[in-house]
């Protein structure tokens, strides 16, 4: 899961002549919302913070973003998308929320929502290598290559050992028949985070395509025994396999 917003707790707000007890559970809500704690805890907290309406705006906007994150990871995007909304009403100028729900946009095949996501995000915060590598990606997805290519070389000018960055370069320059600069953009996601299924598969297609024909399918076959559907998925942004 990606990481929350942490909300320093100062004192708790409460109306004059509150039980203890009302005290502590509040309490409890606002650790779990802001803190570490497990998905079910971050719901409930969350949920009590912003029925309560007793936070500073800022607060509050946070503990949408963090119940909305625990949405996003369940795969629950509408409900993500809602909570993400609530956060930047509340807090305009919010890069991670725009961020997060241009990633729940482009999940849910809202492409173009989902960059004006990430433009806005990087506006607000030039820079953002998250942001760059995922609109890497999206623009590949839709076709934008060399567009593509450019975030994530700023990307990786900027965290030159993020996995993320070379996989979504790789996925660019594979759809540009680049076999070998595949390839190879892949050979570094491995080194960083062996086993990971996007880049072993990626890699594997773009093996097949130069002729290693036993090569790529050990890949593919690692890929598809972690994640089933990762050939669909493929196919879907236009690399559809063997």
């Amino acid at each position: 899961m990606r990481a929350k917003i942490i909300v320093v707790l100062g004192a708790v707000l409460m109306a004059t002549g509150a039980a203890p007890s009302a005290a502590q559970d509040y309490e409890t809500a606002r650790r779990w919302c802001y803190g570490e704690a497990t998905p079910e805890q971050t719901v409930q907290g969350c949920d009590v913070i912003i029925r309560a309406n007793r936070e500073p705006a800022a607060n509050i906007a946070a503990a949408y973003f963090n119940r909305g994150l625990i949405y996003h990871g369940k795969g629950q995007y509408g409900s993500a998308i809602a909570d993400y909304d609530q956060a930047i009403k509340l807090k305009p100028n919010y890069p991670e929320a725009f961020y997060e729900r241009g990633l729940a946009n482009r999940r849910s095949d809202h492409n173009d929502l989902a960059m004006r996501d990430y433009d806005q995000s990087l506006k607000l915060k030039p820079g953002y290598v998250d942001v760059l590598n995922s609109r890497c990606y999206l623009r590949a997805i839709v076709g934008d290559l060399q567009t593509a290519l450019q975030d994530c070389n700023e990307a990786l000018r900027l965290a030159p050992k993020n996995q993320y960055a070379f996989d979504s370069r790789a996925f660019a320059h594979l759809k540009l028949g680049m076999l070998d600069a595949a390839i190879a953009d892949y050979n570094m996601a491995l080194q960083i985070e062996a086993a990971r299924p996007y880049s072993l598969y990626g890699r594997g297609v773009a093996k097949r395509k130069r002729g290693d024909v036993p090569g790529g399918n050990a890949d593919m076959a690692r890929a598809k025994a972690k994640v089933p559907g990762i050939a669909e998925e493929f196919a879907k942004y236009g690399v559809p396999g063997f």
